[in-house]
């Protein structure tokens, strides 16, 4: 038995909200109270003392790619590069790095010359191997002739969008085996010194579907030998129409369980990105009128695989970013019949009047991503234009549906630290502190809400409510002390917190040094 005390509780339970200590009994917390009480039942009990610092609950990434996460650290990091010069003095840097150069992270929006990086832009470096850039929304990427040459394919600009991608994208070796668990041990303890105790991760769409049973194989296998470092939720994403005809009649969703390694919801990857122009939406792109995104399956399509999910009993959790591709989603989901599934939408980005009555009718939990802010406040006017992108990221309206919304990352789109996210959603402006009255403050949310999103909403999102999202007794002893309160400090500075300690089952798992 550990007993935890001096120092602010925060359980996130409305009905013990900071009690002055807890206990803990192996992988749960036991009881509550005063420590007086504490102390007088379990006066033998080990202690944590917290030394004045702030106990949260561990928090739950709703939605990124965990194996994506470990990949990408081997990858060449652009998410920093503020010029196309500065992008081609860094593949030089690396030009004698392995058979292809492969990176990930540019965003067009941060380069000053305010253009996508192009073939010729590559080309020019000399560099004669295959280079394979992806944008930071992994929706698009940007290959030099020696790579296009290599995949038999070709697009004068070197800018392939969403399934034409895969070429290219297939030059890459396959990751083995051993690859595949390294990459997701790697992530796993990114993660865990950062706060994140239990992710819902889509990992299958980050390596061919050849490679998706052993996705599978390597997870079960850590679970097995009890060496998987946090709790993951499977968003499995079957990739192709006819994939998800072959596999959702035998597919089994572990509601219930207290393995770490779940099998969860049928993910559905329906458009792309508002960066790269990819999202659906119902009318064009206000800065490119011949663009209104693209869609991944048809309407029928999508209709047909809501439908064979619902005969099986099985969630569905759609990725749709443009309105169109919301509105194909809802239009989908309201006729079904299993009223106890916990249907997802992943970004509900943009919305609309005839969306948003949709949303309040049908109550999807909505995964949303507050990091997409930092970069989209200064993009999206430009794309959706004053009318459209006043129904955008507009976290305030959707909380207040009485919708369940969970936070997450989308990391690698998005950095992996939750405290980034409940900076963006308290405070609406960008990690340079602007603009400095935030970006449509009329949709700025508390600091308990984003705190509760990031916990509790997540929790209920893989029907885990009863075990972990509060610090309570019979949930799971998930918990992190941080170095300082979130609920005291100015919020402009929530994105400095720092973790000290995280505990998985009551057990320390991350110390920072």
């Amino acid at each position: 038995m550990l007993k935890i005390f001096n120092g602010t509780i925060h359980t996130m339970d409305p009905e013990n909200p900071h009690p002055q200590a807890l206990l803990v009994q192996g992988d749960r917390i036991m009881d509550s109270g005063t420590l007086e009480s504490i102390e007088k039942k379990y006066p033998g009990a080990g202690l944590l003392d917290l030394k004045g610092k702030t106990l949260l609950p561990g928090f739950n990434d709703s939605h990124l790619h965990l194996l994506g996460v470990g990949m990408l650290l081997e990858q060449i990091d652009l998410s920093r590069v503020d010029s196309i010069e500065a992008l081609k003095e860094k593949l030089l840097a690396h030009e004698g790095e392995g058979e292809i150069i492969v990176g990930h992270g540019w965003n067009q929006e941060n380069l000053k010359e305010g253009r996508m990086p192009t073939r010729a832009d590559l080309d020019a470096t000399g560099i004669r191997k295959p280079i394979i850039l992806h944008r930071t929304c992994v929706h698009m990427l940007v290959a030099n002739s020696t790579a296009m040459e290599k995949a038999g394919v070709y697009e004068a600009t070197g800018l392939f969008k969403e399934s034409r991608m895969k070429p290219l994208k297939d030059l890459v070796p396959p990751p083995d085996r051993r690859a595949i668990e390294g990459y997701i041990l790697t992530a796993a303890r990114t993660l865990l010194s950062q706060g994140v105790t239990s992710v819902q991760s889509d990992d299958l769409f980050m390596v061919d579907e050849s490679l998706h049973p052993t996705v599978f194989e390597v997870y079960e296998t850590l679970e097995r030998e009890n060496r998987l470092p946090l709790r993951v939720y499977e968003q499995s994403n079957f990739t192709h129409f006819q994939g998800y005809m072959k596999h959702i009649p035998h597919y089994h969703q572990d509601r219930l369980s207290s393995r770490r390694f779940r099998r969860g919801p049928v993910k559905v990857l329906g458009d792309g990105s508002l960066g790269g122009r990819t999202a659906k939406l119902k009318a064009p792109y206000a800065d490119d009128p011949a663009a209104e995104g693209l869609l991944n399956f048809s309407r029928e399509e999508i209709r047909r695989i809501f439908e064979l999910c619902d005969r099986h009993k099985l969630d569905v959790a759609v990725h749709a970013i443009g309105d169109e591709m919301l509105q194909i989603a809802l239009d989908a989901l309201e006729p079904l019949e299993n009223k106890t599934s916990r249907h997802a939408v992943i970004h509900c980005q943009i919305t609309d009047d005839k969306t948003l009555e949709a949303l309040k009718r049908i109550k999807p939990v909505v995964h949303i991503q507050p990091g997409f802010l930092n970069g989209d406040l200064h993009m999206a006017p430009l794309r959706l234009g004053s009318r459209r992108v006043a129904h955008a990221y507009n976290y305030r309206t959707l909380q207040d549906l009485g919708l369940p919304m969970a936070f997450g990352t989308d990391a690698p789109v998005e950095p992996t630290n939750p405290f980034f996210g409940i900076y963006h959603a308290v405070t609406r402006r960008d990690r340079e502190g602007d603009p400095p009255e935030g970006w449509m403050p009329e949709e700025a949310i508390t600091v308990y809400d984003a705190i509760k999103h990031y916990t509790v909403d997540g929790a209920y999102a893989s029907y885990e409510e009863d075990q972990k999202g509060m610090l309570r007794p019979g949930c799971y002893a998930d918990f992190i002390l941080v170095d300082q309160d979130p609920f005291q400090v100015d919020p402009t500075t929530l994105k400095d917190i720092r973790v000290l300690q995280t505990y998985l089952d009551g057990r320390l798992v991350y110390e920072a040094l």
